[in-house]
């Protein structure tokens, strides 16, 4: 085993795990290969192995399509919109490999959970977990050591020349930056995942343990100085406790009931009297002092009825991300859209419908009666990332780093589909924690 230092690949571990159950690394150096429309690194090749792995299980018949019909779907129309965008209108390579490659073929995540035992499947979302603290072990310490060279390097946002100031003027004012935030997604899910089983244990110290680890992604999300952070983890709260409600005792219902107010006013309390969080509580101030008024989010509305308008013309997607660089009078801008119409820009209308279709299903999946505790843990996960998407506060479906994290927890609970299907009921005991 190799252990990687960068943590925006350490979710190359992850898919390892997947395609040969180990963890191994291939060194970026040596793994990166030129292949004319853009250089595929070792992450992406990866991918490619997943997904061939993945091509042969459904040949093999140990992928069922029933299961999985909407995200195949949802594929081809992306495979379809790409090429043909391609083909017809852009024909710039690069853009056609980010879109293929770097995104649709990141999904093989969700349907190589199917491939894995019970057991191999927990170990893949406990592995996300650690690499979840293993980010926010590795971003505390290069803020506090102020090791500008590295932190850099972690983030290709410092490297700009009109940016590269703002990481000293943010340690001048005593204010944390973003240094992984490729990793922010993961690490929201995971503590909308730790929330759900600190409720649900039965174990006492199980369900300490996870609740220390809830309160320790929570607080590092609000260090972020993102307000979005604070509605959105609240409202996982509120969603968790009315989830859950019939899963928990009696006993542990009156628990939360005393303990809930008091953890809330506790964390109101720390969050405003501590340093760490002076970017939240300035935004949170300035923001009431204009009356409540959020420019950046009607701006990203402005840029969603544009987007619409984009996807309206191109009805089998324009094979990119965003339209910048493909020419019209949308070529500038538009960097906030909502993750939902980027795959509309990529697959069109047709991805979009099947990309609800998927959704649809995996919450129907999640709310079966009859679903264990690690079942009702990724869906709090999966709302949380649902809400970040809604108010485009992250790309869960268009960025590759974002696509494994959700992955994870969507194959998962696709895969109590296919063993209730065979016959076999999902407990509710604490098993293999």
């Amino acid at each position: 085993m190799v252990a990687m230092l960068s943590f925006r690949h350490v979710f190359l571990g992850i898919c390892f795990i997947l395609l040969t159950r180990c963890v191994v690394s291939i060194p970026m150096t040596f793994a990166a290969v030129d292949i004319g429309a853009g250089t595929i690194t070792g992450p992406d090749i990866v991918i490619l192995a997943l997904f061939l792995r993945v091509v042969f299980g459904l040949y093999k018949k140990e992928i069922k399509p029933g299961y999985v019909l909407p995200l195949l779907l949802m594929l081809a129309f992306i495979f379809f919109g790409s090429t043909l965008a391609f083909l017809h209108e852009h024909n710039m390579k690069v853009v056609y490999y980010r879109s293929v490659i770097g995104i649709a073929c990141y999904y093989s995540i969700c349907l190589a959970m199917l491939l894995l035992t019970e057991k191999e499947a927990k170990y893949v979302i406990n592995f996300a977990i650690f690499t979840a603290c293993a980010g926010i072990g590795v971003q505390t310490y290069l803020i506090y050591t102020q090791n500008n060279e590295l932190l850099i390097a972690f983030n290709r946002y410092y490297q700009q020349i009109e940016t590269a100031g703002q990481l000293q003027a943010a340690f001048n004012k005593g204010n944390i930056p973003r240094v992984l935030p490729s990793g922010t997604l993961l690490i929201a899910m995971c503590s909308g995942y730790a929330l759900a089983r600190s409720i649900t244990s039965s174990r006492i110290f199980l369900a300490i343990r996870f609740a220390i680890l809830y309160l320790v992604l929570t607080f590092f999300l609000l260090t972020t100085g993102t307000r979005g952070f604070v509605a959105g983890s609240l409202a996982v709260l509120c969603y968790t406790v009315y989830s859950v409600r019939k899963t928990v005792t009696i006993s542990r219902k009156l628990i939360l009931f005393f303990l809930l107010p008091a953890g809330l006013f506790l964390s109101a309390t720390l969050v405003i009297n501590n340093n760490i969080f002076s970017t939240l509580v300035e935004r949170s101030v300035d923001f009431q002092q204009r009356g409540y008024y959020d420019a950046g989010l009607e701006y990203r509305f402005q840029q969603g009825l544009e987007a619409l308008g984009v996807i309206a013309d191109a009805p089998l997607g324009i094979g990119a991300t965003r339209p910048l660089n493909l020419g019209g009078d949308v070529s500038d801008g538009m960097w906030d859209i909502n993750s939902f119409l980027v795959i509309g820009f990529l697959g069109g209308i047709p991805a979009i419908i099947c990309l609800f279709w998927f959704l649809i299903r995996l919450y129907k999946q999640y709310r079966k009666r009859e679903v264990s505790v690690e079942i009702l843990a990724c869906g709090v996960a999966l709302s949380y990332a649902m809400i970040l998407t809604v108010f485009s506060l992250s790309f869960a479906f268009t960025i590759g780093e974002n696509v494994i994290a959700f992955s994870l927890f969507a194959g998962y609970i696709l895969r109590n589909r296919l063993r209730t299907s065979d016959g076999i009921t999902a407990g509710t005991a604490d098993q293999n924690a």
